[in-house]
């Protein structure tokens, strides 16, 4: 940026003690700044949320991995496609009732998504706690990760886009008010002219 060009932007500040520099004008470029410094300081606020997040995820990830355990469960019907919405009519998933032993040896079964060309009879692995009950299957460390980028992410673009869309409002607002302030000055200019154009000579 030349330095013409910053003389220009230190004019356009609220410190500019010129008539023509409006309250609304001052007041917009206040908002402005206040937006963008806020957006920076966010930065590391969001950073840390996004570390906390990560860590809290890989926390419960490995506890689960600790209390819960990998078994095969074996498929007992044919997989069927589920109907997806229209717009994703090309993409199914397939599921099927699947049954398993818990250790106490309580028979359990469920429907869950398997391969499309799972055959009944054929097992499939799934994670169960100590009662025998299907659970998720733990977080890995990059799923972990993703989730917290996602959190930091998510976060500080949600808040600009708010920030913007306040600073949007709020400086159209400040426009109009100029222009209808500009029109009420120039009317009564005109008024004055004509006064005075029409006054004896």
């Amino acid at each position: 940026m030349d330095n013409s060009r910053i003389r220009r932007l230190w004019r356009l500040g609220p410190w500019n003690a010129s008539p023509l520099m409006r309250r609304s004008n001052r007041t917009a470029f206040v908002a402005v700044a206040t937006a963008v410094a806020v957006v920076l300081a966010l930065v590391p606020v969001c950073a840390l949320l996004g570390a906390l997040t990560y860590t809290r995820i890989e926390a419960q990830s490995t506890m689960d991995a600790e209390t819960h355990h990998r078994i095969e469960a074996v498929v007992v019907e044919i997989p069927a496609p589920h109907a997806a919405p229209a717009e994703y009519a090309s993409v199914a998933d397939y599921y099927a009732t699947v049954e398993w032993k818990s250790d106490t040896g309580l028979q359990h079964d469920e429907q869950i998504k398997v391969p499309a060309r799972t055959d009944t009879g054929q097992t499939v692995e799934i994670w169960v706690d100590d009662a025998g009950n299907r659970v998720d299957t733990p977080k890995t460390g990059l799923e972990s990760a993703v989730l917290g980028v996602a959190a930091a992410i998510g976060t500080w673009v949600g808040s600009t886009l708010l920030l913007a869309i306040a600073v949007a409002t709020m400086c159209g607002i400040g426009r109009r008010a100029r222009m209808r302030q500009w029109d009420l000055e120039w009317r009564d200019l005109e008024s004055r002219r004509g006064r005075h154009l029409g006054g004896p000579s």
